[in-house]
């Protein structure tokens, strides 16, 4: 479990001027803590979110506790962070949190020309922080043209539990681009000729 650096941050000094030294602003809150305002650079603070779903440790009253990324904002042009909330986790009580699916191989499908495409990069788990992965790995290698990935497919530690629909589909395997071209081309136009002269009797196309 990585620590993550951040102090208190004292009231006077102004939000837009710590993103002026690229200082985030930020708040940290729960069972131990009410409150606390505090700060992160901008760089440790990209890194961790990179790592989606992570559990970090913060020093916090001279000791540390576990946290989790409650809230971001970012600047709706430049995409910058300009604040962010933690939330604090009890050690031994269970919590959720969302973390990556990391995809396995090569789908059987694709092998053949279909196209992979993922539905869901992230799902959410429930479990002791200890316990929380980095990430849910799923072998994809078996799946073929028309088959789904679905949450209940995922394997996930003994200690951990998926916090969402089993049915809800992570990744599917779609046909080939070509296949449906050539059931395109498949159309019988004489019948369509036939329904359009039923359905406007005496109308012709001009020549």
């Amino acid at each position: 479990m990585k620590t993550l650096n951040i102090k208190q941050r004292n009231l006077e000094s102004k939000p837009h001027n710590l993103r002026n030294q690229e200082l985030i602003p930020g708040v940290v809150y729960g069972p131990s803590v009410k409150n606390m305002s505090i700060y992160g650079t901008n760089l440790d603070m990209e890194r961790a979110l990179f790592d989606k779903g992570e559990v970090f440790k913060i020093p916090l009253n001279g000791k540390k506790v576990m946290v989790k990324f409650n809230e971001v904002q970012r600047d709706p042009v430049t995409r910058g962070l300009i604040h962010f909330s933690l939330m604090q986790l009890r050690e031994g009580v269970e919590c959720t949190v969302e973390v990556p699916v990391n995809f396995k191989g090569t789908p059987n499908g694709v092998k053949k020309g279909g196209v992979f495409v993922v539905l869901k990069e992230e799902i959410e788990i429930a479990g002791k922080p200890k316990k929380i992965p980095k990430m849910i790995n799923a072998n994809i290698s078996k799946m073929d043209i028309g088959e789904k990935l679905t949450v209940k497919d995922l394997r996930t530690p003994p200690s951990i539990q998926t916090a969402e629909d089993d049915h809800n589909v992570v990744a599917i395997c779609k046909p080939p681009t070509k296949q449906i071209l050539q059931s395109v081309g498949e159309i019988d136009y004489e019948r369509l000729e036939e329904n359009r002269a039923k359905a406007f009797p005496g109308f012709k196309l001009a020549t």
